[in-house]
């Protein structure tokens, strides 16, 4: 019998847009029935323009490009947080409407894990890796992973102060350029790496993870909005 044909994907990565070139990705992959992952095409989000206005466009750009109709897309793979309040929930929303639309699977990537994909390979194999991601002051969100496989889920995220991050040397840590100042800056002594994110690596990840229900499905942001904060703030000075 010949092989069942293979299954298109449609990655989005908006989550963290200083992880990412250009300050987002869209892209489309091919999964074959063994499931080796190839990369179709990708095109940048301009980062000059708002995510809500920008992101549609890009994929239909994207998908015309590659010849790609709706009724192709097997699977909408969205990288899914934490990171920017607002980017994660124009992305998520975005994958949702697209599956619902086309009747195709919904995965929700953690983010975390596409950053932890970026690491070199023998580094992930032999060093328990600190993935830090949506820094905020003087606090941010961490996902650890364990040394070896890549893991059939992200870790649980927790939030954690910079100067107790800088001062711990338990894991390798993957985070953005400008984080990785700020830690040398407070004395960090465990080593570090520079993460990025790609919508080829949402893709990749996708593979990893079983699909989530469209109608309910949500972003991963567990800090509280600042607009909620300042609103709270605001709140006891009145």
């Amino acid at each position: 019998m010949p092989d069942p044909p293979a299954v298109i994907t449609l990655a989005i990565e908006i989550s963290n847009p200083p992880m990412t070139e250009s300050g987002g990705q869209v892209a489309l992959a091919r999964t074959s029935p063994h499931h080796a992952i190839e990369i179709i095409a990708t095109r940048a989000v301009a980062a000059s323009s708002r995510h809500d206005d920008a992101l549609m466009p890009t994929i239909d750009r994207l998908c015309r490009d590659a010849s790609v109709k709706p009724a192709d897309l097997a699977c909408i793979a969205v990288s899914a947080g934490p990171g920017g309040y607002t980017a994660v929930r124009i992305a998520v929303t975005t994958a949702k409407t697209i599956a619902i639309a086309t009747g195709a699977r919904l995965i929700l990537v953690p983010t975390p894990l596409v950053a932890f994909l970026s690491v070199d390979e023998a580094i992930r194999a032999a060093h328990p890796v600190r993935v830090i991601l949506a820094w905020k002051r003087d606090d941010a969100f961490c996902a650890d992973f364990a040394p070896g496989a890549l893991p059939a889920q992200s870790p649980a995220t927790t939030i954690r102060p910079l100067s107790e991050i800088a001062h711990d040397a338990s894991h390798h840590i993957a985070t953005d350029a400008r984080l990785i100042d700020t830690l040398r800056a407070q004395g960090a002594r465990a080593p570090l790496h520079r993460a990025s994110l790609t919508a080829a690596n949402v893709a990749r990840a996708s593979a990893l993870l079983p699909p989530a229900d469209p109608i309910t499905a949500a972003p991963i942001y567990p800090r509280e909005p600042e607009a909620v904060t300042k609103w709270r703030q605001l709140g006891k000075h009145l």
